[in-house]
């Protein structure tokens, strides 16, 4: 009890930033299991959504999902009907049983990864179904060169799912620590200028939105303590 009125204090009262530091929440993973042999987590299905707003990255996707060393469901999201046949037949031609994915066409592609996410997905993520969500979408990052965007994507699905190890030792942690709600790969700094003033132009726009919201967490001054990539 005392030890969660800390946390809860705490998390209300100090920068993001400097509450992960102190409070620990720095991780590095192996990519060697602790337990080679668990395949089951008490928390169930793990629920993978995933914007494919460019159909032709299905097969990385797959490639990251066949890392998962545990029960999922697929939730996709697509642009367009013919990139959702496109998609569905690939999955088809893996052996991914019907029962086993959901795919769905975005009423309008605004937002992109986020809106795919809460406004398409919101049934299912009202419904309770999962306890545990891993969402990736398909990042190009068109406004820096093409070297940089794939090493951004590289480090976040790096970070995520490294490794069918890796994610075990991940998911184990989830299993024993059950008050974790979000798991982020660190700030990327190769090859962007985030290195000590990551807000840009965010800060002011999010203190006045955080304003209208009546929330009054401190804000970090340089970096803030974010999902960058949003996956």
């Amino acid at each position: 009890q005392m030890h969660a009125a800390a946390n809860a204090f705490a998390a209300r009262s100090v920068k993001p930033r400097d509450f992960a530091a102190v409070a620990d929440q720095y991780e590095v993973l192996s990519h060697q299991p602790t337990d080679p042999d668990k395949s089951t987590w008490t928390f169930g299905p793990v629920a993978v959504f995933i914007h494919a707003f460019y159909a032709e990255m299905i097969g990385d996707f797959w490639a990251l999902v066949r890392r998962l060393p545990c029960e999922a469901h697929l939730y996709i999201t697509t642009a367009s009907e013919d990139d959702q046949v496109r998609i569905a037949a690939y999955l088809t031609d893996v052996c991914l049983q019907p029962q086993d994915f959901t795919l769905r066409v975005v009423a309008q592609n605004r937002g992109r990864d986020m809106s795919s996410l809460f406004i398409t997905w919101r049934d299912v993520i009202l419904a309770r179904r999962h306890q545990v969500a891993l969402r990736l979408h398909s990042k190009r990052t068109p406004q820096v060169s093409r070297r940089v965007g794939e090493s951004f994507k590289a480090h976040l699905f790096d970070n995520l799912v490294g490794s069918a190890g890796y994610v075990s030792n991940l998911l184990t942690l989830m299993e024993a620590e059950p008050d974790i709600g979000l798991i982020a790969p660190p700030v990327v700094h190769v090859g962007f200028g985030t290195l000590g003033h990551a807000w840009f132009n965010n800060r002011e726009p999010l203190a006045a939105l955080m304003a209208d919201m009546e929330m009054d967490v401190p804000l970090d001054d340089h970096t803030p303590l974010a999902p960058f990539g949003t996956m």
